[in-house]
């Protein structure tokens, strides 16, 4: 019986870990110096940038942020060597809306007496 990992999924937001989500595998950051990059950047985690090559081997990402075609086996859930994580996106409630319409002529505050 082999012993789950307890280390924490790196992706932005995520923080899971296989000893907590039962069937969850882990991959680590690829030693190709330009995979690794876009792994970091599809991320979205910034605490990993200033991260070395082989620091980064050290952190996983969870299963849970690739898509089915970077699988070799769907079954096993073998990553293929090229396989990037999607990419983070923030979200919806999160995101800070622009204004669209503006008011002129209308005073925002009431003035003083």
């Amino acid at each position: 019986m082999s012993r789950k990992s307890g280390v924490k999924c790196a992706y932005l937001n995520c923080g899971k870990t296989a000893r907590s989500y039962d069937g969850l595998k882990m991959y680590r950051f690829p030693k190709d110096k330009s995979l690794c990059t876009q792994w970091v950047a599809n991320s979205g985690n910034i605490s990993l940038i200033h991260l070395t090559t082989d620091d980064l081997y050290k952190k996983r990402l969870c299963m849970e942020h690739f898509i089915n075609n970077d699988f070799s086996n769907e079954k096993t859930k073998n990553l293929k060597k090229n396989a990037v994580p999607q990419k983070y996106e923030e979200p919806q409630s999160m995101k800070v809306l622009t204004p669209t319409k503006t008011y002129e002529g209308h005073p925002v505050f009431p003035k003083s007496p």
